[in-house]
């Protein structure tokens, strides 16, 4: 419980910070999710080892070379909006998981940052939210973990509405991912930025910038000293 409220606390710092100095997070979001499968793997060492502290490792290790040789672009500028709300769902999700909160509502101490399957579920919605074709081992590696919780959520919470969903949605967001990775979710810039065809506007389009070059000649102005009549 201590842990996952440790948690809580830093994701809503990194939240702060991001909103105060957006262009400056650069690798933090990275180094936390390191820290965070770190903490993942000591919190499920023992019997459950196998089936999560070993993945937790794996993804730990990748995060920690994703902040030290970045590939991704941790920018959130360029996402298309249906994206964003995909990957704020999943962070919600993330933080909504069943846990230890009790008579308590579920985010106050949500297994973020303990158990594996809403840790990976937070890290694919950052995936989903960047452009992660830069990293595609990385995602990848979610992909598979994402899916492979889903699947026991799905089946463990049969006789639970709300295990049913939180399993349909590391599926959802681990297929996003990899369609990501694959280059099947095109940027906005290449989907709504508009395309200059026409000579006429190619042209405005240079001259409008600061250049040395001369500016577009008037055809009903006539030549120099030497083109006119005499």
């Amino acid at each position: 419980m201590g842990l996952a409220a440790l948690h809580h606390l830093l994701v809503a710092t990194l939240a702060a910070v991001w909103w105060q100095r957006r262009r400056e997070l650069g690798r933090t979001l990275s180094v936390y999710l390191a820290f965070c499968f770190a903490t993942v793997a000591w919190s499920m060492r023992g019997p459950l080892w196998l089936g999560g502290g070993l993945p937790a490792v794996a993804l730990a290790a990748l995060w920690a070379r994703e902040a030290a040789r970045p590939g991704c672009v941790m920018s959130f500028a360029r996402t298309p909006r249906a994206r964003l709300v995909l990957a704020a769902l999943g962070a919600v999700g993330a933080f909504a998981f069943p846990g230890y909160s009790g008579e308590f509502p579920s985010f106050v101490f949500a297994p973020l940052g303990v158990l594996v399957a809403p840790t990976v579920l937070l890290g694919l919605s950052l995936l989903v939210a960047i452009d992660a074709r830069g990293a595609r081992i990385l995602t990848l590696a979610h992909v598979v973990a994402g899916l492979a919780s889903g699947i026991v959520e799905i089946a463990a919470g049969r006789a639970s509405v709300r295990g049913f969903i939180m399993g349909a949605i590391l599926v959802v967001m681990a297929a996003v991912a990899a369609a990501g990775a694959a280059g099947r979710l095109p940027m906005l810039e290449e989907e709504q930025l508009p395309q200059e065809t026409s000579v006429e506007q190619m042209r405005a389009r240079l001259y409008q910038r600061k250049t040395l070059l001369p500016g577009p000649r008037d055809p009903r102005r006539r030549g120099g000293r030497f083109g006119r009549r005499r």
